[in-house]
């Protein structure tokens, strides 16, 4: 089994420089002997950015949308396509526009950032619109690490009291789960942190809260930075082709109190 791991602070903090005994890697409770190797050259990254342009958002022109049209564009150049690093663009309101399609290419990827969104934004079409990213960005190729960006200033609205997706959050985990891409959300203003952090969790993504739109630029720059630092864990697992859960633990010098833990559900290697 290979899997590639990022590690962070708490305050989406790249950690590097981690020996192989700071992580401890179990399967159904039982420890695995594992290699862990930092990647000096990152897998390449296929990562769709979702943005929001609901009317809650400003008016085009406004500085909210254009501080995430300059954050977004900052994190397509810290992209390395040499390496392989692509990404798609989806737009969303009242309806769910895949802007831009998987490309290396950075700069049809910031020209479409630009263009931005002109469809009805009286609605917010959350659900749907990851549902699409997550969609686009698996099957890409097998040798990238894939991931979903979304930013959102609000919730799934489609009016008073209605939903305005068709899909649903459980449906958009599961799909995330099932497929292996994490979801990076981005709460904006008075966007609903439970729900954007559920779906991060629970993912494998992780959930950044925004204040005010000035401070996206960070965000989006930390995300890039976590994307792009992974060590690759290995480690040999007796086949029977049950679901397995695999617990990794990263302990930091020992300390205890310097560890983190994330648990996935894995389908077990067939028989033999």
């Amino acid at each position: 089994i290979d899997f590639t791991i990022t590690v962070t602070d708490k305050d989406g903090v790249r950690q590097t420089g981690l020996l192989p005994t700071a992580f401890i890697v179990k399967e159904d409770g039982v420890e695995k002997n594992k290699t862990v190797e930092a990647l000096a050259i990152p897998l390449a990254v296929s990562v769709a950015l979702a943005l929001d342009y609901s009317g809650s958002m400003g008016e085009l022109d406004g500085q909210v949308i254009t501080d995430m049209k300059t954050a977004s564009k900052n994190f397509i150049d810290q992209l390395n396509a040499g390496n392989g690093d692509e990404a798609a663009i989806i737009n969303f309101s009242t309806t769910v526009v895949l802007a831009q399609t998987y490309t290396t290419d950075q700069g049809v990827l910031k020209a479409t950032i630009d263009n931005g969104y002109s469809g009805d934004r009286s609605q917010t079409h959350l659900y749907d619109a990851t549902y699409k990213a997550i969609e686009v960005t698996f099957p890409r190729d097998a040798t990238h690490s894939h991931a979903v960006v979304v930013l959102t200033d609000g919730e799934d609205y489609g009016g008073v009291g209605l939903p305005g997706s068709v899909k649903t959050l459980a449906e958009v985990i599961d799909y995330a789960k099932a497929k292996g891409v994490p979801i990076f959300t981005i709460g904006l203003g008075n966007a609903q942190t439970m729900i954007l952090n559920q779906m991060a969790n629970e993912t494998g993504g992780q959930y950044f809260y925004a204040p005010a739109s000035s401070q996206l630029y960070a965000i989006y720059q930390k995300i890039a930075d976590i994307l792009t630092g992974q060590y690759k864990v290995t480690y040999t697992q007796s086949p029977n082709g049950a679901i397995r859960t695999l617990n990794v633990l990263v302990d930091i010098g020992g300390l205890g109190n310097l560890q983190g833990v994330v648990t996935r559900q894995i389908s077990g290697c067939p028989f033999p």
